[in-house]
């Protein structure tokens, strides 16, 4: 586990592009926070890393967002609004696996649906301005993976 504290967007931003050279098509990350606790902020450095050429956006309201590059597919998901009576039904399983990355916001709400080796981020907002991460990896990533 890394806990990691960063004072400005741009800096978790930068994390974010760093994190996207480790992960592989298959990965999934589960990013778990209150609002604006910076999820989608996160979320936008993954992208940039990744060499989407669009800025990712928060998918609240379109539960998931693509983003392709190069590398392949980028898949951003958004948990928060789907009723909790739907999360169940929630074709999750047909998004993960070998095809792509899948980056999942409010993750916690469909955790029993994760896959064994899910990268897990934890973010807090002690104070204003002020964003604490806690990354927890999963074991098969090993030490070769960490950022």
């Amino acid at each position: 586990m890394d806990i990691l504290i960063f004072k400005t967007p741009g800096a978790m931003q930068g994390w974010g592009r760093r994190l996207a050279r480790h992960l592989q098509k298959g990965d999934v990350v589960a990013l778990i926070g209150d609002l604006g606790s910076g999820k989608t902020t996160l979320a936008q450095g993954v992208a940039a890393g990744w060499g989407s050429s669009q800025r990712a956006i928060s998918p609240t309201f379109g539960l998931v967002n693509e983003y392709r590059s190069r590398r392949g597919l980028l898949q951003h998901m958004d948990m928060y609004r789907l009723p909790e009576k739907e999360l169940e039904g929630f074709p999750l399983e047909d998004y993960i696996g070998g095809k792509s990355v899948t980056l999942i916001e409010w993750a916690d709400r469909i955790q029993s649906r994760w896959p064994e080796d899910t990268l897990q981020i934890r973010f807090q907002a002690p104070s204003p301005g002020t964003r604490k991460i806690e990354v927890i990896f999963p074991t098969a990533w090993g030490r070769s993976k960490r950022i």
